[in-house]
């Protein structure tokens, strides 16, 4: 073993904000309640990368969600409306196909009820 090797120099952790006014003072307020110290760590950031990635997603299927449901909303009132028109629509035909009302329109056409009710006809066997 060689212990006369030069060691690496130690990765540098990244800032995560610049010297802005506000943001240095939000980021001093950050540092001092997680009390990590004035830099992050670069395993911290990819932590903090990650949870940021899995709330856009979160976000993007919530908002998804939402308009699933209210395109169901939006069907279900069409649909109500097609079943009523359907509803409408069939009462009229079966009004309409009742014989009285038949007699009706067969009577503005000239065509009246046969009162006489229809003759048998008897043909004989003669041998």
């Amino acid at each position: 073993m060689s212990f006369n090797r030069p060691r690496r120099p130690a990765k540098q952790p990244v800032r995560l904000f610049g010297n802005l006014n506000l943001l240095s003072r939000l980021t001093d307020w950050i540092n001092t309640k997680i009390d990590i110290g004035d830099e992050l760590p670069t395993k911290t950031i990819r932590k903090l990368i990650w949870c940021i990635c899995l709330a856009i997603i979160y976000i993007y299927f919530q908002h998804n969600y939402e308009t699933q449901i209210r395109n169901l909303g939006k069907t279900e009132k069409e649909m109500n409306e097609k079943r009523a028109e359907y509803i409408t629509y069939k009462s009229k035909y079966m009004f309409s196909s009742k014989q009285s009302e038949i007699e009706k329109k067969l009577a503005d056409q000239g065509l009246e009820k046969n009162i006489l009710p229809p003759l048998k006809i008897v043909v004989s066997e003669e041998k």
